[in-house]
């Protein structure tokens, strides 16, 4: 299972920490996205690279630290960042308030030796930079 997290808000289209490559709590940010990466990567907003096998991502849980209100909405999707596809995504709007998942599995398999990123994309006031949670199995 894989964790990204924030405890800073959140800019719109942001990439989150993957909290197993940081030390302590106090070190999970977010950033601009990297760009695409193969090889070796020194970003902690990277998960991989992926085992020569590849990976199938499913279970997508994301929560939010405040409430999505009116026509807001927050999207989280989890990308492989080696070849730009969206994997597995879900939105917090007025109805969900404050969380989403998506059970999957996504039909699209992450290759081995790609890395995966997890993307925050928020429309409206009441989510914007805002701290998040998400977890996902691969």
């Amino acid at each position: 299972m894989a964790t990204f997290a924030s405890f800073q808000g959140v800019r719109s289209g942001d990439c989150l920490t993957n909290t197993a490559v940081m030390g302590g709590w106090e070190s999970w940010n977010q950033g601009a996205c990297p760009a695409k990466t193969s090889g070796f990567s020194t970003s902690n907003l990277l998960l991989g690279p992926m085992a020569s096998t590849g990976a199938i991502v499913s279970g997508l849980d994301a929560t939010i630290n405040g409430t999505v209100t009116g026509a807001d909405t927050a999207t989280v999707a989890v990308i492989d960042n080696t070849t730009s596809t969206t994997l597995l995504s879900c939105t917090v709007n007025a109805t969900s308030k404050n969380s989403c998942w998506n059970a999957g599995p996504t039909s699209s398999a992450v290759n081995g030796g790609d890395y995966i990123e997890v993307k925050v994309t928020t429309s409206g006031s009441s989510c914007a930079n805002k701290q998040w949670r998400i977890s996902f199995r691969y």
